[in-house]
């Protein structure tokens, strides 16, 4: 296919490659689904997502949305208060990063989707953060 697309936008494209899209999803990350940064510790049951990824795979995320953090709701975060990470339940993951408008990356070893906010205490969060979803092979 013809890419008329701007050469110097690194907004990911949904669906405008000749690749398969093998999932294409809305994930709604609640304010409450927090964790301190992922990679250092432990993945933690309640960020994963049940998205399985497979080697060589490209994950696109539109990330939408922002969240409160504190006893006040003093802080604001957006997209890149995101923790993206690939792995296993209860053991540090094979691969991550942080939240952006847009992420795209490929996966280098399989695992499942973990997606949270980054904060120590949950308990006193508001608001939410939306991804919008596409794996590709």
């Amino acid at each position: 296919s013809v890419d008329d697309r701007d050469p110097f936008d690194d907004t990911p494209s949904f669906g405008t490659d000749d690749v398969e899209v093998v999932l294409r999803q809305t994930i709604v990350i609640p304010a409450t689904r927090a964790t301190i940064p992922l990679a250092l510790f432990q993945l933690p049951a309640h960020a994963a997502t049940g998205v399985q990824l497979k080697p060589g795979q490209t994950v696109k995320m539109k990330v939408a949305g922002v969240y409160r953090i504190g006893p006040g709701g003093e802080h604001v975060r957006g997209p890149s208060g995101l923790l993206i990470a690939v792995g296993q339940t209860g053991v540090p993951a094979l691969q991550h990063q942080r939240g952006a408008e847009n992420v795209e990356f490929k996966v280098q070893r399989a695992g499942q989707l973990f997606l949270a906010v980054e904060d120590l205490i949950p308990a006193d969060n508001k608001g939410e953060l939306t991804v919008e979803l596409e794996v590709t092979e």
